[in-house]
Parts: structure tokens; sequence; C-alpha cells
């Protein structure tokens, strides 16, 4: 069986000297909870040593580990089909509570889709995460994925019924993220972990003044909590290579309106260079559609400057000033 390299480590197969590690992360509830019943919970050093037996006896097996050079960090492997679907495959993925939004799934995930298509010459990878694992989804999507359709009821965890969520990606597709929306200029897509200096960047053109700057550890760990918060959205428009304009999405859940949520709006930042060429507008707007999309039944936005025109750019972009009156206190 091949090892995999890629940007955050590689996938290597199974070996039993991963028994003890795999038994401590793969017994956290949370990753049970987003897997199939046949993941066992709690899991403990005979599951692990069952499953690395019987991963090494499968010749025609795809199932690696996700490790770094410090250690084992998860599990992916894909599922070859047969008769007529003998060129679709089936993937699937966990990773340790300790590696989480830190990016790596999205390469790992990235790479054994390189490998099925340029190695195995399959034609068609899918996915099915449920539903609600919005974490899983957002893997998928900055992958390359496309959200083909919701597939309601269709899996029971827990005793809860659950809607799955069906993504797929084909040889044919281009290595664009699907998830990016095209604009009139330029393209809007999620901001990938290692794109923190880039908006970094951006936002020395947010605020006239504001507070001192994060430590570094301090920084890193709050982008991290944003990248893998179900809630956040940070969303950058990109013009070939460049950062231009950003906003963040907070999609906010509710127990009124019948349980839809609702949105606020953030961050809303255009580069100095790149303004008054209808690019804000547009983020704006595709943002916004995006929470209608997420069944958001508002979306709010505070906004700290008194100028005229201002206004009246959030108004061209749909929002109405009168609609709420706004209130915020400070921290002293």
């Amino acid at each position: 069986m091949t090892t995999i390299d890629f940007s955050m480590g590689q996938l290597r197969p199974w070996q039993m000297e991963d028994v003890p590690r795999l038994a401590t992360l793969a017994n956290a509830p949370s990753i049970a909870a987003n897997l199939r019943d046949g993941f066992p919970h709690p899991y403990n050093e005979t599951h692990a040593r069952n499953f690395i037996a019987n991963v090494a006896s499968n010749r025609s097996n795809h199932f690696f580990a996700i490790a770094s050079e410090t250690g084992l960090m998860g599990g992916i492997g894909i599922a070859t089909n047969v008769d007529v679907h003998r060129f679709t495959a089936e993937l699937g993925y966990w990773l340790g509570e300790p590696y989480q939004g830190k990016g790596v799934m999205t390469e790992a995930v990235r790479a054994i889709v390189s490998y099925g298509f340029e190695t195995l010459d399959l034609d068609r990878i899918s996915a099915a995460p449920y539903a609600p694992n919005v974490a899983s989804r957002r893997v998928l999507e900055k992958a390359g994925f496309v959200l083909e359709g919701i597939l309601r009821h269709n899996a029971v965890k827990n005793n809860v019924r659950l809607d799955q969520a069906l993504y797929a990606r084909l040889r044919t597709d281009k290595d664009v993220e699907p998830s990016a929306i095209p604009l009139h200029r330029g393209r809007l897509r999620p901001l990938h972990p290692g794109e923190l200096n880039a908006l970094k960047d951006l936002y020395r053109f947010l605020h006239d003044t504001d507070m001192a700057p994060l430590n570094v550890d301090a920084e890193k760990t709050a982008w991290e909590a944003m990248q893998r918060h179900d809630i956040v959205r940070c969303y950058g428009v990109w013009l070939e290579d460049r950062l231009v304009a950003s906003c963040v999405l907070n999609i906010l859940p509710n127990i009124t309106r019948g349980g839809r949520p609702y949105g606020l709006m953030e961050n809303v930042i255009t580069h100095p260079e790149f303004r008054r060429q209808g690019i804000g507008q547009s983020m704006m707007q595709a943002v916004v559609k995006v929470a209608w999309q997420e069944n958001c039944f508002k979306v709010m936005l505070l906004t700290g400057r008194g100028n005229e025109d201002v206004f009246r750019f959030y108004e061209s972009c749909g929002f109405d000033r009168k609609g709420k009156q706004g209130f915020i206190i400070r921290a002293k």
C-alpha cells in the first residue's frame, strides 16, 4: 500500500504501533457521533487492533492513517463500488479533536481524491455527512465537492433521524472550489486556515483605531476557533491571487421564528484600491444569499461609521437602516 504525502502530513498504511493512539483519539464521543454505527463507542485498544488487522488483511483496501511527524492524527479512506458503479467510490474520514480546525482534513481529502482519480482511475467520489455536521460539509466544499442534494431522514443515529448531505466530485471537475461564488469581478469563498496573513493585511483598512493587536498565540487560537466553529463563516473576495474584500457571517441559532436562525454580519471591508467598483456590494449580496440558503429569517449588521455614504452603501445591498434601532455597549 502506498504512502501519500500532503502539505500537513501524510496518508500512510495503518500499523499495529498505532493501536494506543488510535484508541485514545477514536474514543472521543464527538468522533463516533458523526460516523456510522460500525464505528464503536466507547473505542478501546481491542477495537483498534481488530480494525488494523482487518485493514492489513484486505489488499484491495484504500484506508489510510492520517499522520504527521509527531504521530497519528486520524483516518481516511475510499470504498470502491462494484458492477455498474465500479468507477465510483465513497469517501469517509475522521480527525482527532486536537487536530481539528487547522486545515488538516481539507488537505487530506484533497490528497486522497487525487489518489482516487489518478491511481484508482475513478470517475466519481462521493460523501454523505450528516446534514447538521457543518464542519465536515465545509471540508468537502473546500476540497472541491459539489452539494448534489439533501437525503431526507436517510439515517438514524443515536435514535435520531437525520438528513444526509450528498456531495460528490468528478474527475472532470476543474480544480476550483465549487463553493466559490463567481462575482462580476473576482470570486467569493470561505477563507482557508492558511490565509490569516492575507486577511490581516486587509484588516489594516478596517478601523481608524482599534484595540492593541493580539499576541501571536492568541491570534492563532482565535483564528483556529473561527475556522472550526459551525456558526462563524469568514468570506473573502479574491481577484486572481489577491484578497480584496472580506466579511464575516455569523449564523446564530434561535428558538423563536419556528427555530429559524438569523445572520449577523461583521467586519465588512473592501481594500481602498478596489472601492466604488461594485465588489463590496456583490460580496454583501452573495453572503446574504448564503444566509437565506441556511434558512435565516433575517440578516443584521451594525456599523460604527456615521458616514452617509456608508449608510447608502448598505442600503444599496438591500439593508434597511430604519428596520431596527441598534444599541451597543463597549468593554472599558
